[in-house]
């Protein structure tokens, strides 16, 4: 049994709650990556040191800004009045980014971890049918990441546009009062 303390699987249940579109969500989530996965493994030898350092470095970087993404939205989520019209029309989609956001750093860590057995230097001959499948998860969890980092973009997007179109609501109603 996992320590509550580093048990990962609600911010995964969580995100997966956060895919409505059926089945090309999942298609779209988990096939596509599964695939390209696959066959970039057979094509090419993809797990050698100078790539998994500079994966590591990569997110190395990317998890703090991810996490800061987070920080970010909580502010902004602490600036929304309670009960305000904004905060009832945001709080789903809010809830969603917030997920992806969270899921994104859980899912970067993993990878993290993945580049840092990549580069450790075993006095063994590893079968390749073995290289090839870690191959496989390590290049699908990053399309994976990829997918998920454009659908978070896509949902802050929609975050900011609605705050927009509602201040321009309140300007607009505040000088009609006038």
């Amino acid at each position: 049994m996992i320590s509550h303390k580093i048990n990962i699987c609600k911010i995964i249940k969580d995100h997966w709650r956060t895919m409505d579109g059926g089945f090309r969500d999942y298609f779209t989530v988990i096939i596509v990556p599964v695939a390209i996965g696959v066959f970039v493994s057979l094509k090419t030898r993809f797990c050698d040191n100078s790539l998994a350092s500079n994966l590591v470095v990569f997110f190395s970087i990317f998890i703090p800004l991810s996490i800061t993404c987070v920080i970010s939205m909580l502010s902004f989520v602490k600036s929304i009045k309670t009960g305000s019209q904004t905060t009832v029309k945001y709080n789903n989609l809010i809830k969603e980014l917030m997920t992806n956001l969270m899921y994104i750093v859980t899912i970067s860590v993993i990878e993290l971890m993945l580049m840092f057995v990549c580069m450790i230097k075993l006095n063994i001959q590893i079968p390749l049918l073995i290289t090839e499948i870690y191959n496989a998860i390590v290049i699908s969890s990053f399309v994976h990441l990829l997918i998920t980092v454009i659908i978070a973009v896509k949902r802050l997007y929609s975050v900011f546009n609605k705050e927009f179109e509602y201040q321009e609501t309140s300007v607009n109603n505040d000088s009609k009062k006038d």
